[in-house]
C-alpha cells in the first residue's frame, strides 16, 4: 500500500510540474524547442536524398509565417526565419510563434526578399538580445578571425532543400536599409558594397581573404544592432557554397 501511494504521489507531481510547463511554454513554443533539437542531432547529408529535419507542417501551424530555419552550427544560433507579407516590421516586436514580445524574431522583407533564397542578396534582420537567443551571439561570434573560421557554414533549411552559405567577413556598418540603398542585382553596385565592408576597420571587422567571392554569388546578410553602438549594425557576410 505504501508503495503504491508513493508512485501515486509521483505521478501527481509529475502531472504539476507538465502543467507548469505547459503554462510557461505555450504549445507553439514547444514546437519550435523541438525544432531546435531535431536541428541539433540531425546527422551529416547523407547519399539517400535530403531529409528535412524540421517539422514544417507543425511549424506552420504554429505561425504561417515560418518558411525557413537558420542554423550556424557551434555559433549558439538555431532559429526559425519568418516573412510577414503586409507587414515587414511585424516581427520586430513579435516572436516567431507570432506572440507579442519585445526581441522579436529572425525575419525577411516580403517587399525585398522572395522565400526561396533567390534574390542576389538575402537579408536577414535579428535583434542582439540578452536571452541567447536570435542574434544574441553573433557579434561575439565573429569578432575575431578565428570565428570567422570556426562557424564558417551557415545552414538554411528550407521544406524541401538544404542551402549551406560560407562566412566571408563580419563588421559593424552604418544602419542603411541595406536593399533599399544598394541594388545587389547591379554587379558595380553591390562591389561598392563589398568594399564598404572590407574597408572597415576595427577589432570586431575580419575578412576571409580565403573565400573567393565571384559576381553573380548569391549573398546572405545577417544584420543585427553593434554591442555598445546602438546606431550601428552588425552584419556578417556569406556566399552560397
Amino acid at each position: 500500500m505504501k508503495k503504491k501511494r508513493q508512485a501515486g504521489a509521483a505521478a501527481i507531481a509529475l502531472l504539476c510540474a507538465l502543467c507548469a510547463a505547459a503554462l510557461l511554454w505555450p504549445e507553439g513554443i514547444w514546437v519550435i524547442e523541438e525544432a531546435r533539437a531535431a536541428v541539433e542531432s540531425a546527422p551529416p547529408d547523407g547519399a539517400g536524398g535530403y531529409v528535412c529535419p524540421v517539422d514544417f507542417a507543425a511549424l506552420q501551424n504554429v505561425n504561417k509565417d515560418i518558411y525557413a530555419w537558420l542554423y550556424i552550427p557551434g555559433a549558439g544560433i538555431n532559429e526559425p526565419l519568418v516573412q510577414r507579407e503586409d507587414d515587414s516590421y511585424y516581427y520586430l516586436t513579435h516572436n516567431s510563434a507570432g506572440r507579442e514580445e519585445a526581441s522579436g524574431a529572425l525575419f525577411t522583407e516580403s517587399a525585398y526578399n522572395s522565400r526561396d533564397f533567390s534574390d542576389p542578396a538575402t537579408v536577414i534582420y535579428g535583434k542582439n538580445t540578452a536571452r541567447k537567443r536570435l542574434f544574441a551571439e553573433l557579434q561575439a561570434a565573429y569578432s575575431s578571425a578565428e570565428g570567422l573560421e570556426e562557424y564558417a557554414e551557415i545552414i538554411i533549411y528550407l521544406p524541401e532543400e538544404e542551402l549551406r552559405y560560407q562566412v566571408f567577413a563580419a563588421a559593424p556598418f552604418r544602419s542603411y536599409h541595406l536593399l533599399h540603398y544598394f541594388n545587389f542585382s547591379n554587379e558595380d553596385r553591390r562591389r561598392v558594397f563589398l568594399q564598404a565592408v572590407d574597408s572597415v576597420r576595427t577589432v570586431d571587422a575580419n575578412w576571409n581573404e580565403a573565400v573567393g567571392v565571384a559576381p553573380g554569388d548569391s549573398l546572405l546578410i545577417l544584420s543585427t544592432t553593434r554591442s555598445g553602438n546602438s546606431a550601428m549594425s552588425y552584419l556578417v557576410l556569406a556566399r552560397r557554397a
